[in-house]
């Protein structure tokens, strides 16, 4: 099995709602918002450099599944928000 965050969608796993913004806290918020009726995130790079790792941990620590998008070969703008982050 591996790493305990890994995640496959199952047929009961409904929507996986993307947290691409540049903040956590408009994260968070979204998630808290949600509630139980998500269980699927997808974290993508911008956030991830904005700090949402520490976030994505929370998730699973929490029952949720979390799908990290940190692929640098996206759309250019957010490569360059995400390389912002980073720096």
């Amino acid at each position: 099995m591996g790493y305990s965050g890994w995640a496959e969608i199952g047929p009961g796993d409904g929507w996986v709602v993307a947290l691409d913004g540049p903040g956590v806290a408009a994260a968070r918020a979204l998630v808290e918002q949600l509630g139980g009726a998500v269980t699927f995130y997808k974290i993508g790079l911008e956030l991830v450099m904005a700090g949402g790792l520490d976030l994505a941990r929370e998730l699973v620590g929490g029952g949720r599944k979390v799908f990290l998008d940190m692929k640098l070969l996206d759309i250019e703008n957010t490569v360059e928000r995400a390389t912002r982050m980073a720096a």
